[in-house]
């Protein structure tokens, strides 16, 4: 097979500055010394560099990474789980979300714009629609205990009395009697 040049070329942020040797004998795929843009230098095979499984010395990956610098806390997870049951027709909760046309503002997709409405959820509370119905937006989110969320379902019948509605819990602890 014949070597393809690859001295001068560039890929993604990666420009080969030349021919790197193979890491052993029977390692007949080529090698090559690239200079990325970031100033760092690497050694890609050249499969790799044409079919654009390699852009980077790794600053590009890094970049992205960086954004926010929540990726591993609670609050970008509760992110992460609201966007996936209401857009990932393959996630187990879709069809209660999504599936029924639940849907995420605008503004939510970006994982800092839900941060800056939200904030950091208070201990013991979870991402609650006001409106079960409704969907995903700082109009229509709080942060709730898991008792109030467990009264703000589709499945409570709602009593109105004096222009309030409640289920017959909410009714019952506010009234000091039992729902039994």
């Amino acid at each position: 097979m014949k070597l393809i040049d690859r001295i001068g070329h560039q890929y993604g942020r990666l420009t080969v500055a030349g021919r790197a040797p193979n890491k052993s004998s029977s390692d007949t795929n080529a090698r090559w010394a690239c200079k990325c843009e970031c100033g760092n230098f690497v050694i890609q095979y050249g499969q790799d560099l044409q079919r654009g499984k390699v852009v980077s010395c790794g600053c590009w990956n890094n970049e992205k990474r960086v954004t926010h610098g929540k990726s591993r806390t609670l609050i970008y997870g509760v992110w992460k789980s609201m966007i996936d049951r209401c857009e990932n027709s393959k996630s187990p909760p879709y069809k209660h979300y999504g599936g029924r046309g639940i849907k995420v503002s605008d503004d939510w997709h970006s994982f800092e714009n839900f941060y800056l409405d939200m904030g950091d959820p208070p201990r013991g509370k979870s991402l609650d629609r006001v409106d079960v119905n409704g969907g995903y937006s700082k109009e229509n989110c709080k942060w709730s205990t898991s008792t109030e969320q467990m009264r703000n379902t589709r499945n409570n019948r709602n009593i109105e009395f004096s222009g309030e509605s409640m289920c017959i819990s909410g009714w019952a602890d506010r009234l000091g009697v039992s729902a039994n």
